[in-house]
């Protein structure tokens, strides 16, 4: 497993650091894992937000040519979901970087604009399968840090609620997983796949 992976050789580490997410005026959730289930956990966070009477919105990473059928079910539920525009696949070249880096930046004020909106009742934010961002197109976890510092500055001076922030993916950054409120690591034991077997409808797509 990639040892940016959270693992239980290094969850001392990380509990050590939990002080870290308390200067945040938001829930950093993150799953992460080489297992299945990642993003089907963010999306029950979603329902969950919506049986509170709360609105979620769930931009998408890696999937710009199809969505599964769950996140078309959701849009009918009255929730947003945003595909991402640029080529933010696993070959990519450097140009195609250039691309992935503008859409970024344009998510981060995108975010911030909902924060500041409180008309739009959005509690739930899921960037899926950005923690693959960190890695095939070199984002430095860094700016993303500095990022969520921006996003608590902004909430503290327009008193907004809490939100809740969601990242999904593998190989999440270390310096990010000490900075959650909540981190689940999804261990891969046994899939189907590894036997070539064709993906379950209804569980896989």
């Amino acid at each position: 497993m990639n040892t940016n992976d959270i693992t239980s050789s290094n969850k001392i580490n990380v509990n050590s650091n939990k002080a870290n997410a308390s200067h945040y005026h938001h829930n950093l959730i993150v799953f992460t894992g080489d297992g299945k289930g990642k993003t089907t956990a963010a999306l029950g966070c979603v329902l969950r937000t919506l049986s509170h009477n709360m609105n979620a919105i769930i931009y998408s990473f890696l999937k710009k040519d199809s969505l599964t059928k769950e996140f078309y079910l959701l849009e009918k539920l009255g929730i947003k979901v945003i595909k991402s525009q640029s080529p933010c696949t696993w070959n990519i070249s450097e140009d195609e970087k250039i691309v992935c880096h503008k859409e970024w930046y344009e998510l981060f004020d995108n975010i911030k604009s909902i924060i500041l909106d409180r008309s739009n009742n959005i509690n739930t934010i899921v960037l899926d399968e950005i923690n693959h961002l960190f890695t095939i197109n070199d984002f430095d976890a860094s700016e993303f840090e500095n990022f969520l510092s921006d996003l608590t500055n902004i909430q503290l001076n327009n008193k907004s609620e809490i939100k809740n922030i969601i990242l999904t993916g593998r190989n999440c950054p270390n310096k990010i997983i000490k900075n959650s409120t909540i981190c689940s690591e999804i261990k891969n034991l046994y899939h189907c796949y590894s036997n070539g077997e064709k993906p379950i409808k209804g569980i896989d797509f």
